[in-house]
């Protein structure tokens, strides 16, 4: 059986039943005859050494010097025994290692293996160091992919820091701008609200204005005196009394006959048809019995109607405080001849808080000639005893 080497025991050159994978033999060292060198000419000195690999020529030395004795031999011998010495302490000291590591795996007392899974406990443990050493790289690989990670992650916050800073930074330009253009529109809208508020309130001003200038001429002037009026008296209208209510007396007779009343002051229907003008006197009317009267009025032309006038004191002229016997509703007839029959021209309301002259318009009327007119007063604003009416007026065209 050959030699079993420790190392290749290690390395696993030996099977299970300890043979050899690979048989090898050791030579021993070839020692080689010295060669006899040439003389030099001119001295002692060696020259010319040169030195091979183990296992071939040791050394070739010249030749001695000419006293017939070769010097250079015994110098040879000197080194190869001094060479012989230190191989034979190099292999001494490696087989005693191999020795002493051989004694962990053989018993002393058989010279056998104590346990035969010795190389293959080894190889385990080199396993386990290339296991450990594959983990350790491992780890590494996880802690460089971990630290590139957690750089890649680093880069890529303040990449988003960057990227929302940048955001951010252009929002609140877009902000301003948005802000300085919506000052701007609100502005520009403001000053057309305050313009368009301005004209507004100056138009309404102006409508105001131009009501109040319409109320004080309507005072000054009223409607009924700028149209010519066809039942005025003094231009040939007469009241026909026979065709009128009776008169309401309200004051005590001027004179009297063992207590009779022979004379009454004038308060006739003639007193509506004497145009008196604004402001009226308060008492200068005609009053009837009752809320419902008429009055028939002969017109001064033939002429086709447009408009009629109302005409009572007003609320504040009253000495109640209210025009009571003021007529509320009214309607007015057109009449050709006196025997025949009345065309209804329109109704209307008069209010006793407006003017005291109140001028209405007929509605649709047509063009129609009328001789006669009769004024028929439906209501009153609640007096129980009588109504008054202070003048009446009848507008229109001649044919």
């Amino acid at each position: 059986m050959a030699r079993q080497s420790d190392r290749l025991l290690t390395m696993g050159y030996y099977d299970n039943d300890e043979e050899p994978r690979l048989l090898y033999k050791e030579n021993p060292f070839k020692v080689f005859r010295k060669k006899r060198g040439r003389r030099n000419s001119g001295g002692s000195t060696v020259s010319n050494m040169s030195c091979m690999s183990f296992g071939d020529d040791i050394c070739h030395l010249p030749p001695s010097n000419g006293r017939g004795k070769n010097t250079s031999t015994q110098f040879s011998q000197k080194n190869v025994v001094g060479l012989l010495s230190m191989v034979i302490m190099y292999f001494g000291g490696g087989l005693y290692n191999m020795y002493a590591s051989s004694r962990s795996c053989f018993s002393l007392s058989s010279g056998w293996p104590e346990n035969m899974d010795c190389a293959g406990n080894e190889l385990r443990m080199i396993q386990a160091q290339l296991t450990k050493l594959q983990e350790d790289m491992v780890r590494a690989d996880v802690m460089v992919v971990q630290k590139q990670l957690k750089e890649l992650q680093k880069d890529m916050v303040e990449a988003d820091l960057k990227m929302m800073q940048k955001q951010l930074k252009q929002l609140q330009q877009d902000m301003v701008g948005a802000d300085v253009r919506m000052t701007k529109m609100q502005q520009k809208e403001l000053q057309e609200d305050m313009v368009g508020a301005d004209l507004n309130i100056m138009r309404n001003q102006l409508k105001e204005l131009q009501e109040e200038v319409l109320r004080l001429r309507k005072k000054l002037i009223p409607m009924a005196d700028t149209m010519p009026n066809f039942a005025l008296e003094s231009q040939g209208a007469t009241v026909l009394h026979h065709l009128s209510s009776d008169t309401y007396h309200t004051q005590p007779p001027f004179v009297t006959f063992w207590g009779i009343p022979l004379w009454y002051p004038p308060a006739t229907p003639r007193t509506v048809i004497q145009g008196h003008s604004s402001p009226l006197t308060p008492g200068r009317c005609w009053f009837f019995a009752g809320r419902r009267g008429h009055v028939f009025i002969t017109l001064s032309h033939p002429v086709t109607i447009t408009h009629v006038t109302l005409g009572h004191i007003t609320s504040m002229q009253s000495p109640a405080g209210f025009a009571y016997s003021a007529p509320r509703e009214f309607s007015v007839y057109g009449v050709k001849k006196v025997d025949s029959e009345a065309t209804r021209l329109g109704t209307f309301v008069y209010d006793p808080n407006g003017e005291s002259l109140q001028t209405f318009k007929l509605p649709g009327h047509k063009n129609v000639v009328f001789s006669f007119v009769k004024l028929q007063i439906e209501s009153n604003w609640g007096h129980p005893e009588y109504t008054s009416v202070y003048n009446f007026r009848v507008h229109g065209k001649m044919p």
